[in-house]
């Protein structure tokens, strides 16, 4: 076996590393690691240790991104401004805004912008640019959220029946 910067070859499989594998599921590297040690998902991804790093076959990170998951992930957040049809307000669309300005402008609380960033949750759908500590959101990218959001949940509660609300424990109505 021979380490190749962070990705272990033999001649039977293709292993990863753990932040690779992590990058592949869309998880953040501590959730990877409970799925590697708590059995309360049912069977962990196999791993190997090895030099105090983890490693993890490639084709077992694909089978599990492919298995059907117990839990609905759904592709947007259960947050009030998703749930309610006050208008948006107008600004250029390019116009670069911080954490703190998007949170205030779309009814966003910043720590769910800061956690979804963290744990690379809503990347499809919620894109952002970070250069170095700077992290901006496009204002554009912010209205198409909400937007898309707002008819995701729509169709959503339609399609299964079920009048889907805000998360109880999502921080401030909008």
């Amino acid at each position: 076996m021979r380490i190749v910067k962070e990705q272990v070859n033999t001649r039977t499989a293709e292993y990863v590393s753990e932040s690779q594998a992590a990058a592949m599921l869309q998880l953040a590297v501590g959730t990877l690691r409970n799925l590697r040690t708590v059995k309360s998902n049912g069977k962990p991804i196999p791993h190997i240790k090895q030099g105090g790093k983890v490693f993890y076959k490639r084709d077992d990170v694909i089978a599990y991104k492919d298995k059907p998951k117990a839990r609905l992930e759904h592709e947007y957040p259960r947050i009030p401004v998703l749930f309610n049809d006050n208008p948006l307000t107008v600004s250029d669309p390019s116009t670069k805004l911080t954490t703190a300005e998007a949170a205030l402008a779309y009814g966003i609380s910043k720590a769910s912008l800061q956690i979804w960033r963290s744990k690379r949750q809503f990347l499809c759908v919620l894109p952002f640019i970070s250069k170095g500590h700077e992290v901006h959101y496009l204002a554009g990218d912010l209205a198409t959220f909400v937007l898309e959001g707002r008819s995701y949940w729509k169709a959503r509660s339609l399609e299964l029946g079920i009048n889907f609300q805000p998360h109880p424990r999502s921080g401030r109505a909008a």
